[in-house]
Formats: C-alpha cells, sequence, structure tokens
C-alpha cells in the first residue's frame, strides 16, 4: 500500500496544487499573525480563505471573546495587504485543542524497503517546497539496508 500511495503522489499534479495552496496559507497566516499582535497570535490561526470570508481557529472562548472584538480593526489592517484586499469577513471557530506541536516519535524499528526509499528520494527531488523536500529526505534515509 505506501508504494502505491507514494506513486500516486509522485505523478499527482494535484499533489503540487495542495502544496501550493498550503504554501499560500501559510505566508496569509504569517502576515495575518504579525498584524493580529502576539497575545492573539498564539492563541488564533488563519485556517482558509474562500470567497473572501477568513475562517479563524481560536483555542478557546475566552480567546474568541477577545478575538471577536479585535475583528473590526483587524479586518481594517488585513485589507491592506496584497494578500488579503478581497476580504470581505472574518469568521471564527473554536477548537478545544491548541495549537502546539506535539512530538511524534517513530518507532526505532520501524523501517523503509529499498523501493519505497527510492520512491521518496525521486519525489523529494521534484518537490519545492525545502521542507517537505528534507522531510521526504529524511523518510528515505530510514530504509531497511
Amino acid at each position: 500500500m505506501p508504494s502505491k500511495l507514494i506513486n500516486y503522489l509522485h505523478n499527482s499534479s494535484k499533489l503540487s496544487n495542495v502544496f501550493d495552496s498550503l504554501e499560500r496559507l501559510e505566508k496569509q497566516n504569517f502576515v495575518f499573525k504579525n498584524i493580529l499582535g502576539p497575545e492573539l497570535a498564539t492563541r488564533c490561526k488563519l485556517a482558509k480563505i474562500e470567497n473572501g470570508r477568513a475562517l479563524v481557529i481560536v483555542d478557546s472562548s475566552a480567546w474568541a471573546s477577545k478575538f471577536r472584538y479585535a475583528i473590526p480593526d483587524l479586518l481594517k489592517n488585513l485589507r491592506i495587504q496584497p494578500e488579503f484586499q478581497n476580504l470581505k469577513d472574518i469568521r471564527y471557530q473554536i477548537t478545544a485543542q491548541p495549537f502546539h506541536k506535539k512530538n511524534i516519535s517513530i518507532k526505532p524499528n520501524a523501517k523503509l524497503s529499498e523501493k519505497n526509499a527510492d520512491l521518496l528520494r525521486k519525489t523529494a527531488k521534484k518537490i519545492q517546497n525545502v521542507k517537505l523536500k528534507q522531510g521526504l529526505e529524511k523518510l528515505a534515509s530510514n530504509c531497511a539496508i
């Protein structure tokens, strides 16, 4: 199954569209958080912008209340930025989970086959996103010899 998935990802133009969208959202999030300010920026994350509406995920109802009051000024300041000039509205959703990255450990005995590692290396060569490319190369280095 993993080799079929890797082959699909390797040959998929849809995947590059997904990565382009993620990269664009990452840049928008950077601008968004800088305008939002340090206090709210750690509690809010721009999830998507669709049809001129931004969806922001807030990690608690208390922070959502503070965010709600910041929306008018935030909207005004975001519209000045080229990435947000067509922004009409900001909505928010509360999630119970904080945005802190969790450490995920891989079992030390988990090894890839040489075939799958080779597919990962080939895929990494075609990826422009540096972080993703490095991640795939690191994963490929974990193959059974």
